[in-house]
């Protein structure tokens, strides 16, 4: 799969001071999503075990474990969430993150530019498709694309089998 990580060994190196202009992240799962609850984790632990809080949120059927992004740049951080109220917060006055400031119509313009910089952020990144090609044939059974066509073209329209035609360009 593709990375789009960025090396921080000039950072650490202290060639530059600056990586990149902002941060995205994106984790969580859909309300109901009980496979991802990770309810296996609690095999073995105890409530006074280190983990046991982040298990117990997670485990539950609230939304503290669902589904958000998020954009951080050197002043403001934004949280885009799926369930709950999104979140906006001034870094320099409010580096704690205390006050949410997501209806605030004084940061109105900032709000916006990181939504859309945070879709930007999602269409770069989300769906990536292999680096080669995928040499895989239409099927054993099937040695070119007529012979696939024959017993699949039903499925196609004419406009799709002669741009699949023009794409494969005698390659089968």
């Amino acid at each position: 799969h593709t990375h789009f990580g960025r090396s921080l060994l000039p950072v650490i190196a202290g060639e530059t001071e600056t990586h990149r202009d902002a941060v995205f992240c994106e984790g969580g799962r859909l309300a109901g999503e009980e496979q991802a609850m990770e309810l296996e984790s609690f095999s073995g632990q105890e409530p006074s075990d280190f983990y046991w809080p982040r298990l117990v949120w997670q485990a539950g059927d609230g939304p503290e474990h669902t589904k958000a992004a998020m954009c951080r740049t050197q002043r403001f951080k934004y949280v885009q969430r799926l369930y709950e109220q999104d979140e906006l917060y001034d870094l320099q006055s409010d580096p704690a993150e205390l006050h949410n400031r997501i209806d605030d119509p004084a940061l109105a313009d900032v709000k916006a530019a990181l939504q859309q910089r945070l879709l930007r952020w999602y269409m770069a990144t989300c769906d990536v498709v292999p680096a080669k090609a995928d040499q895989r044939s239409f099927g054993s059974s099937h040695e070119s694309l007529d012979d696939w066509l024959q017993a699949h073209g039903d499925q196609l329209t004419e406009c799709e089998i002669e741009r699949l035609r023009r794409r494969l360009n005698g390659r089968l």
